[in-house]
């Protein structure tokens, strides 16, 4: 289970956290758990434009918690502000339709 340790920008390039990779038609479920140590936790993607968007739903403001995400034709991105944090993030299950 990949940890967060260290604010910054986790993507599916980061070691262990490859499951942010898109796969077409594939729904996943995160698991996070730890301390948020006063961090910001964001789940999001870049858009066509360049442009840092964060899913609907996609803060997370405590722990534990969980997130559904369906299929996006994005690569995902977990992005941590502030902190420091202590927590770690499980990729749970996919669906591929």
């Amino acid at each position: 289970m990949p940890d967060i340790t260290a604010a910054g920008t986790y993507t599916h390039e980061t070691e262990n956290f490859e499951f942010l990779q898109f796969i077409a038609g594939e729904t996943k479920s995160l698991l996070f758990d730890g301390s948020l140590g006063g961090a910001t936790v964001t789940i999001g993607y870049v858009d066509d434009q360049g442009q840092n968007r964060t899913l609907e739903n996609g803060v997370i403001a405590s722990l534990p918690a969980s997130k559904v995400i369906g299929p996006v034709s994005k690569n995902l991105r977990i992005v941590v502000s502030g902190g420091p944090p202590n927590l770690n993030v499980i990729e749970a299950g996919k669906l591929r339709y």
